[in-house]
């Protein structure tokens, strides 16, 4: 018993963690996790990737490519993800420059609009947001 604890205690364990693009906050929250983790229980590494957001990271636990996963709180995740722990609630924003003349969410339509990026949990998070306002948003490019 006593070799197996000693086993145990000196066995390392590495866990890769799926975040976003290397730009957002799930990443830098990621990063310091990891961090933090390794400074107290140095036995534990964790590996942080960027990734295209929450469908991607969906992906991954359901691949095993990745054990841990961050994904917005209204993604639904399939019967191969468990959740773990709300770690903060999120909140739709939508910023304008004062001067476009743009008071309600109707005045968006017609206007250049900066999206989060495909896949990722602010996108998904956004577009119903959109189509409650009626918006049409197309592609640019």
């Amino acid at each position: 018993m006593a070799i197996q604890l000693f086993w145990q205690h000196r066995q390392s364990y590495v866990l890769t963690l799926a975040t976003a693009s290397r730009s957002g906050e799930y990443y830098k929250f990621g990063q310091a996790l990891a961090t933090v983790v390794a400074r107290h229980h140095p036995q534990i590494r964790i590996n942080v990737i960027h990734t295209e957001g929450s469908a991607q990271n969906l992906e991954f636990i359901k691949s095993g490519a990745a054990q841990v996963a961050l994904i917005q709180g209204d993604s639904s995740i399939q019967s191969s993800a468990q959740a773990m722990a709300l770690l903060f609630p999120e909140t739709a924003h939508v910023l304008v420059n004062r001067q476009a003349g743009i008071e309600t969410m109707a005045d968006l339509q017609g206007k250049a609009v900066a999206l989060p990026p495909k896949g990722s949990g602010a996108y998904q998070l956004f577009m119903p947001i959109a189509q409650h306002y009626g918006l049409n948003l197309h592609s640019a490019g």
